[in-house]
């Protein structure tokens, strides 16, 4: 029989002889199909697992966006009273009364010439906002 440089039979192509007493059997490819059928359903489930654990992940992402951003107006605000002129750091512990009127408690906003405070109105005992308008010292009148 010829063979080739690696020893195999150039009769067969290099694929080894197969006879009646050889080992391997063609019927031996039903139970491969089985194998396969159930690498398949092994990666179905796999599949579904990822899946829901992305869903799970975006889910949570969601989640803490809005909480980011809960957290960032928080900050804002905070950084508004700090900065602002009747109530945070600048301020002693007294509240500021406007026109003995309106006690201011807190800042609730803050825009480009005005800023909004929650105040308590002293004569009527109820809370109110009170807006407050900031003019640049050199504008004319």
């Amino acid at each position: 029989m010829p063979v080739d440089a690696f020893g195999r039979s150039t009769l067969t192509g290099g694929l080894p002889l197969v006879n009646e007493n050889s080992e391997f059997d063609f019927e031996e490819s039903e139970f491969n199909n089985v194998d396969k059928n159930e690498q398949r359903e092994i990666y179905q489930f796999k599949l579904k697992l990822f899946e829901n654990e992305e869903r799970r992940i975006k889910e949570q992402l969601s989640m803490l966006e809005k909480e980011k951003s809960t957290y960032l107006i928080e900050y804002k605000r905070i950084r508004d009273e700090e900065q602002s002129k009747y109530c945070g750091i600048h301020r002693s512990k007294t509240f500021t009364v406007l026109n003995d009127k309106y006690l201011i408690l807190s800042i609730l906003g803050k825009g480009g010439f005005s800023e909004v405070y929650k105040a308590f109105d002293l004569e009527n005992c109820r809370e109110v906002a009170c807006k407050i308008h900031h003019f640049d010292d050199s504008w004319s009148d």
